[in-house]
């Protein structure tokens, strides 16, 4: 160990500053005794043999890096590229800095530029200070402009329009473009130009620097100033029609009965889009669609959305007329959807249905050109914890079906085209052999008890509204009555307090 008379700086000398810093750590902290005793290397001493074995086996594993450079700056460097990963994770610049542009800025000189160290000097004034400030908020879109002011203030900045020109919001953007600037964006633009010019000529670098001006000016990815714009490497047809499903399917996670049943965590389980294509069975290359196809996508969406006419729905609806939730079939829980998939009393259990979408899976795959990739799928299939049942062996698409799928048959098209026609058929499976049935049970136990008539439900709902318009109607009737009665008293106590008064008066 490296002994020096000032502590502080003795760490500064030595390779391995960080290793005799824990050292020195530990026999602190345990009270340790240290007495160091220079051995010769590779003599038979027990100690020294058992960390050079150590410091052998740590070479030889695989996941382990050499560093090849001076602990003090890897470590540096590594507390940099640290602060730089949580500084793109925050909101602010997730929204700004897309995954495609953050490839394409020069990070190290960025953060140089920005926070402007002054190592070599003892003393900063205040006008370097305000330098940094300004930088620093620059980079982070945090310069206190209208709009952030009144975010923060609202009870004092009730307006975040540009004071100089009146006509946009101020924004940091807007800032650095408006009209109204001494100095507009472009003129800053080329000044930044000449700049990199003069700079690079005033280098020896010979003939190389004739065009570079020209060169900048045609940059387009040195664009004005810090746009919000992202480039669009798609058609817009296509780019809208993905804008509007994303849309949708925001829409439907925040309804209320998708919160209670699908978590933040399981959302991102679920393959969403093979999951909607499956659902919605979209037939473009037909200009007509029978009835049985129509009842299937009707079945499929409302068995998406847990909206199966289920006893359990019926009882909420039409409180009068279904008294009684409990299954019809087996007479022993209350009938929801899950149960209407999990009965007992089905001719088919849910766990050979199970069974037959892991089959259907296999066969279909098989018959894609894997070679013998698809021998053990089954197995992998059947001890898959997360194909659990009911609800989402039926509806929903798990990423890890997805993806085993797919390392099967490598490329995504073949995946979509196997997924898709597999619980296409299963849910038409499932409305076929189990909905089906359960339908025509319900419909007999209706007729039995003379409810079959949809307009009797129409009849029932249409009285329970009048009913509770009635209610209202006498409430107010009651409260009128109440305030003419009110009205009358008053009329009687002032006519008497008059002839009081003017009996006083005689």
């Amino acid at each position: 160990m490296y002994i020096s008379a000032n502590p502080r700086k003795a760490h500064r000398k030595l390779k391995n500053w960080t290793i005799v810093k824990a050292i020195e750590e530990i026999a602190n902290v345990q009270n340790l005794t240290l007495r160091l005793k220079k051995v010769k290397a590779h003599s038979g001493v027990i100690h020294n043999e058992t960390a050079d074995q150590l410091a052998r086996e740590g070479c030889l594993k695989p996941n382990a890096e050499t560093i090849e450079e001076p602990l003090r700056h890897f470590t540096k460097k590594l507390g940099t590229a640290k602060h730089s990963i949580k500084w793109k994770l925050l909101n602010r610049n997730i929204s700004t800095i897309s995954a495609f542009k953050s490839k394409q800025i020069q990070w190290e000189s960025s953060w140089r530029t920005t926070m402007l160290s002054y190592i070599d000097r003892n003393v900063t004034d205040n006008k370097e200070t305000r330098q940094r400030a300004f930088n620093v908020k620059l980079f982070n879109n945090e310069l206190p402009t209208l709009e952030k002011l009144k975010d923060r203030f609202l009870k004092i900045y009730e307006n975040d329009s540009c004071i100089q020109c009146n006509l946009k919001k101020e924004d940091q953007v807007h800032v650095l473009t408006c009209s109204k600037n001494l100095i507009d964006i472009h003129s800053c633009r080329n000044k930044l130009i000449n700049m990199l010019v003069s700079k690079t000529t005033t280098v020896d670098c010979g003939n190389t620097c004739k065009n570079l001006c020209k060169t900048l000016e045609t940059l387009k990815e040195l664009h004005i100033p810090r746009d919000n714009a992202e480039t669009i490497e798609e058609p817009l047809r296509h780019f809208t029609k993905k804008l509007g499903t994303a849309k949708h399917s925001i829409k439907w996670k925040l309804l209320n009965r998708n919160i209670s049943t699908i978590s933040a965590f399981k959302s991102k389980q679920i393959q969403w889009e093979s999951s909607w294509r499956t659902t919605m069975l979209s037939y473009i290359d037909r200009n007509v669609t029978d009835n049985k196809e129509t009842r299937q996508r009707a079945f499929n969406v409302k068995l998406f959305n847990n909206e199966l006419p289920t006893l359990e729905k019926l009882k909420d609806r039409f409180l009068k007329i279904y008294e009684n939730d409990s299954c019809i079939q087996c007479n022993l829980k209350k009938e929801d959807q899950v149960h209407v998939l999990t009965c007992s009393k089905n001719l088919i259990d849910i766990h050979s249905c199970r069974n037959k979408l892991i089959n259907m899976l296999v066969s279909k795959t098989t018959t894609v050109d894997c070679g013998n990739t698809c021998k053990n799928l089954c197995k992998t299939l059947e001890t898959l914890k997360e194909l659990h049942i009911p609800r989402d062996v039926s509806t929903l698409i798990l990423i890890t079906v997805y993806d085993i799928i797919l390392q099967k048959v490598v490329t995504h098209e073949l995946a979509d085209q196997i997924i898709d026609d597999v619980f296409t058929k299963f849910k038409l499976f499932l409305h076929t052999h189990i909905w089906k049935d359960r339908c025509t049970v319900v419909k007999k136990w209706e007729a039995e008890n003379e409810i079959s008539n949809n307009k009797w439900k129409k009849k029932v709902r249409n009285e329970t509204l009048v009913t509770t318009v009635t209610s209202q109607i006498n409430n107010t009737d009651n409260n009128s009555a109440f305030n003419s009665t009110t009205q009358d008293l008053y009329i009687i106590m002032l006519s008497k307090i008059v002839v009081i008064g003017l009996g006083c008066i005689k």
